[in-house]
């Protein structure tokens, strides 16, 4: 009973939460339902939290504490209609009460609005997004948050009706348990719907039997029943467990609205046991790339919560895989400070990681096409493993798909790609770019699409990365068609000396821009490209971390020229033509050539034109190879200065 109270304080909603509780309250929603799902799963959430704490500290709960969800309704002739669900879990002091129900990240509140504007369906996007709670919103005029933590004696009422306000107090009410009680006063039009028994029992059955807690529904006084099974659901036997189970647990344990592109259920016995069911989503989270992201699997002890987001039980290259592992094998006190050191979550982590890349290898023979659209969607967090120095890259690397210069918009594996090889070719060769179509247009590729040899198009941004850890694959080794030393043609002899008078001219008018000329046979069509020296990192990685501001400066790149383009034909020719005058660079930065009056009268066939046309060949050379332009405003003159 409560016997008194003290101030109450009024605080202003932050501008996040009145976003949330705007598109709530305002928007139409095909599920209310989702009310109910939400706010057990906070309440399941609470006394998972509290049954794990206890383990340390069982001073916070009394002799007999009973882990449950109870709910109630009003009757018909109560005038004022309300649900009220009760959880015995950890419950919440004044600050978690500000912290938890007064603000949100504001970017998972501005990509919740957009979703919605984009015409996402709101009521399977809440609990995604970890708005829960504001979904009581959608069928309540008032809500009502009583709440009392654990080793606390404090009481606190929260209270608001979803403007852009709410009133926190401390209440003296002795009676009141540990943990938290919301009462939803119902909208008129909601009032009947969901204080009506079957409805109630209803959306329990369907959303939350997987609960492990007890939910006792209070349906006529005094006579409570217990709805669900209490039985988590990764201990049942797969048989007694239907489809919509499955998923109806995916949705609210991962907070994902998708359907899982596969499930993996099982339970092993045996020197150490442990249950998984573990769903991999066939849509990408929206914080998927977020910098505090880990992996998304819970980890109990024997039914008791221990963790979640720990890098021990899946690597980060995993973080999209959902679910939860239990083990009775686990010491309850175990922390996250002792898991390392925990040989039984190095063993579980282990099989859980090969039991993972089994099925998607699995799913990946199956059916290319369903599997490639997963793989778009993950392709680039997958990959981050073989940037890992302790993971299996064979393993992952059996999963990869590639688009190539052969495939179009079809994909290959690695050993269709290595079998495709030449008998002759040694290396898997690959670029890097933004976009396979734009990249199989690539200058760098005319020569081996002329040799008949495919090479992988990578695009993902890991893919700069990943290409600097892993040398060889199956056997082969693997070589950037950007570095310099890369022939199309294994048999081809470079010459230089043949073709010195040409790099040498091209050295004196570009000078430093470039580190050095050499002649190539991997251009058939363009005068020239950029390469860099092999085992150095690709022009992309560079630009990136350059404007990451991880570099002070681009480094000089090379330039490889196409001795027989006609382009370059021509202006090496006018060149000996006018008895190879030398080039100078004045003060201003302009190119000038000099020779004695003999030569001045051959400057005719080689002028001012010809120097441009180098710099414009470097420029270009740039743009297609995806370094920076050193000097845009001069290129675009130079160009005007061509077409005039």
């Amino acid at each position: 009973m409560t016997t008194g109270t003290t101030t109450k304080t009024t605080k202003k909603f932050d501008a996040n939460i009145s976003r949330v509780l705007n598109i709530v309250i305002n928007s139409i929603y095909t599920n209310r339902d989702i009310f109910l799902r939400e706010l057990i799963s906070n309440a399941s959430d609470a006394c998972d939290k509290l049954k794990y704490l206890s383990t340390k500290d069982q001073s916070l709960i009394g002799e007999g504490h009973n882990f449950k969800i109870e709910i109630k309704c009003s009757s018909e002739t109560d005038k004022e209609k309300f649900i009220t669900i009760k959880d015995h879990g950890i419950g919440m002091d004044e600050k978690d009460i500000v912290e938890n129900l007064g603000t949100i990240a504001s970017s998972g509140t501005s990509k919740f609005a957009q979703m919605i504007k984009e015409g996402g369906e709101a009521s399977s996007l809440i609990g995604q997004f970890g708005v829960g709670f504001y979904s009581a919103f959608m069928i309540s005029s008032l809500v009502s948050v009583k709440t009392k933590k654990a080793g606390s004696q404090d009481v606190f009422l929260w209270v608001s009706n979803g403007t852009s306000e709410y009133t926190i107090e401390k209440i003296a009410d002795n009676n009141f348990t540990t943990g938290t009680e919301i009462t939803l006063y119902l909208k008129p039009e909601d009032g009947e719907k969901y204080t009506d028994k079957f409805a109630i029992e209803r959306i329990i059955k369907t959303y939350s039997n997987h609960i492990q807690y007890p939910i006792e529904f209070e349906h006529e006084k005094d006579m409570i029943k217990t709805i669900n099974n209490a039985k988590a659901i990764w201990l049942r036997d797969r048989k007694d467990i239907t489809e919509e189970e499955y998923k109806e647990f995916y949705r609210q344990s991962a907070t994902m609205a998708d359907e899982p592109f596969f499930i993996i259920h099982n339970k092993v016995e045996g020197a150490l046991e442990y249950s998984n069911l573990l769903f991999i989503p066939s849509k990408k989270p929206f914080d998927l790339y977020a910098p505090d992201r880990k992996a998304s699997v819970k980890l109990y002890a024997n039914r008791v919560f221990i963790t979640e987001n720990s890098t021990e039980i899946l690597p980060e290259y995993l973080r999209f895989v959902k679910g939860v592992v239990d083990s009775p094998d686990l010491p309850l006190n175990i922390s996250r400070e002792t898991f390392q050191k925990n040989e039984q979550i190095n063993k579980i982590r282990s099989s859980l990681i090969k039991k993972i890349f089994t099925e998607l290898k699995r799913k990946q023979e199956a059916d290319v096409d369903k599997y490639a659209k997963f793989w778009e969607n993950f392709s680039n967090v997958i990959k981050e493993g073989l940037c890992d120095y302790a993971s299996d890259k064979e393993q992952i690397m059996d999963i990869c798909l590639f688009h190539t210069t052969k495939s179009g918009d079809n994909y290959v594996t690695m050993d269709e790609y290595i079998a495709h090889m030449k008998p002759e070719q040694q290396y898997i060769y690959y670029i890097t770019g933004e976009d396979h179509k734009d990249l199989a247009n690539n200058p760098q590729l005319e020569a081996f699409k002329k040799q008949d040899i495919e090479v992988l198009l990578l695009t993902d941004a890991v893919d700069d990365f990943w290409v600097n850890v892993v040398i060889d694959s199956k056997g082969k080794d693997l070589k950037s068609i950007t570095s310099k030393d890369v022939k199309a043609d294994e048999s081809f002899e470079q010459n230089e000396e043949t073709h010195k008078d040409l790099t040498e001219l091209f050295k004196a008018v570009l000078g430093g821009k470039i580190k050095d000329v050499k002649t190539t046979d991997k251009l058939v069509d363009s005068p020239a490209c950029l390469s860099t020296e092999h085992g150095a990192m690709t022009i992309r990685m560079e630009k990136y971390l350059f404007e990451q501001k991880q570099l002070p400066k681009m480094s000089a790149k090379i330039l490889e020229l196409n001795p027989h383009h006609p382009l370059v034909v021509s202006i090496f020719n006018r060149y000996v033509a006018a008895g190879k005058p030398t080039i100078h660079a004045h003060e201003n930065g302009e190119l000038h050539f000099h020779g004695d009056e003999t030569e001045q009268q051959n400057t005719t066939n080689f002028t001012q034109k010809d120097l441009d046309l180098i710099s414009i060949i470097y420029d270009l050379a740039c743009l297609t190879g995806g370094d920076f332009v050193p000097a845009p405003n001069d290129f675009a003159k130079r160009v005007m200065g061509m077409l005039g």
